[in-house]
């Protein structure tokens, strides 16, 4: 064979597997550029767990990239300036913060004094922390957001105790009429959903409304084995200065009685976690002036047996401690999961009759420093009542079922 014929040859062998691999890599390089955005609205930290396991899942997709925008915190307790500017940077040091693969960026631009435009981001999906329009920037309104993306909707709270009158308040007719999709916590918000939706003129035939699970559940340990040492309680009190069934604080009453029993009490512990609004709320109401709140914190100080918690997640606290005292709150029904005991200080007015056999009830202070007595000397009674339940309740990989329901859509 003459050189000029292996020449021809080989020329031949070379084109063919060139272009071969150069198609090759322009299909690798277009399946790395044709990436789904997603986008997760960052604004109160201590409720980002609500979306949390949705988000690790998210990260760990080849095809995904996600963003989160820290937008500043809203105090409606505030008579004016209600939307706190000098938060962003805090949000935006918890999101750079957070384990696996994302972007952090401020909503707001300092330099140019204005809120970036959102649209830029090419988002598929944009994921709601509030379900409150009135408390997002006017440039991010769901209206206005619904029109160059799809916006995701996960409950912050779960509502196992709650009637058609709290449920309502957090599914407003904005939200409704401009989420693509809500994905509820139980089947009484997913049955309240499905039928208000008929509200909206302009519903989408695409627009649906799940029944999946509470992907905050995912983040939560069971406990199999019953703890007969109860000695750390963790006390949660509401924000709130209402009378009613579910929305009381317990603060007022117990705030210094229950610091007196465990001065007293120095072989058990208390933390203190109160609602973040608290504190806040209690002054711009002239229930308590600041210098009440700063003694009151230092007489907390002086306690070798009692802490104030106020770091930005609350599942340490939880995981610390061995009983629960509450009002209302959204985080009950977490440690309830647990399988750890709740001494629960309100009515029980709309409530999952399972639930209310697995609770410690208390109505009045006596009573409820009778039962801390109680549960630290006998243990845990209703141990075995709450496993009933927790097996109907908490699911598996909820936020997984809800990342492949969205990145399988087509």
């Amino acid at each position: 064979m003459n050189k000029n014929l292996k020449k021809f040859i080989k020329k031949i062998i070379y084109n063919k597997y060139y272009y071969r691999i150069q198609r090759l890599k322009m299909k690798n390089i277009c399946c790395i550029e044709e990436k789904t955005n997603i986008v997760f609205l960052v604004q109160r930290t201590e409720i980002f767990t609500s979306v949390m396991s949705v988000y690790y899942q998210m990260t760990k997709k080849n095809n995904v990239k996600v963003i989160l925008v820290a937008l500043p915190r809203y105090d409606h307790t505030a008579d004016e300036n209600k939307m706190k500017y000098e938060t962003i940077m805090g949000n935006l040091e918890f999101c750079k913060k957070l384990p696996g693969k994302h972007e952090s960026i401020s909503s707001f631009d300092f330099k140019k004094e204005k809120f970036i435009d959102l649209k830029e981001l090419n988002a598929k999906y944009i994921f709601l922390g509030l379900p409150y329009t009135h408390e997002y920037p006017d440039e991010y309104s769901f209206d206005k957001m619904s029109k160059y993306a799809d916006l995701c909707y996960i409950p912050y709270g779960h509502f196992f105790a709650d009637g058609e009158k709290m449920i309502e308040n957090c599914f407003q007719r904005e939200l409704l009429c401009t989420a693509k999709k809500l994905f509820c916590d139980c089947k009484k918000t997913f049955d309240y959903c499905k039928n208000k939706l008929s509200y909206c003129e302009k519903k989408e035939k695409s627009q649906i409304v799940y029944d999946i699970g509470f992907p905050r559940f995912d983040l939560i340990k069971t406990n199999n084995n019953n703890n007969n040492k109860i000695q750390t309680f963790l006390w949660l009190p509401r924000w709130t200065t209402s009378k009613d069934n579910n929305e009381k604080s317990s603060f007022m009453e117990y705030r210094n009685t229950i610091l007196d029993f465990f001065e007293l009490r120095k072989d058990l512990e208390l933390i203190i976690r109160p609602h973040p609004l608290m504190f806040s709320n209690y002054i711009n109401k002239n229930i308590l002036t600041e210098n009440e709140i700063v003694e009151y914190k230092r007489r907390i100080e002086k306690l070798g047996n009692v802490t104030l918690d106020a770091s930005e997640s609350y599942l340490g606290a939880l995981q610390k401690a061995d009983c629960v005292i509450c009002d209302y709150t959204s985080i009950m029904i977490e440690f309830y999961i647990m399988n750890k005991p709740v001494l629960y200080l309100d009515k029980v007015d709309n409530m999952d009759e399972l639930v209310v056999n697995g609770l410690y009830l208390s109505e009045n202070v006596e009573t409820t420093f009778k039962k801390v007595e109680k549960l630290s000397k006998d243990g845990d009674i209703l141990f075995e009542k709450r496993k009933e339940y927790i097996k109907l309740l908490k699911g598996e990989n909820i936020g997984k079922m809800i990342c492949d329901n969205l990145l399988n859509e087509k």
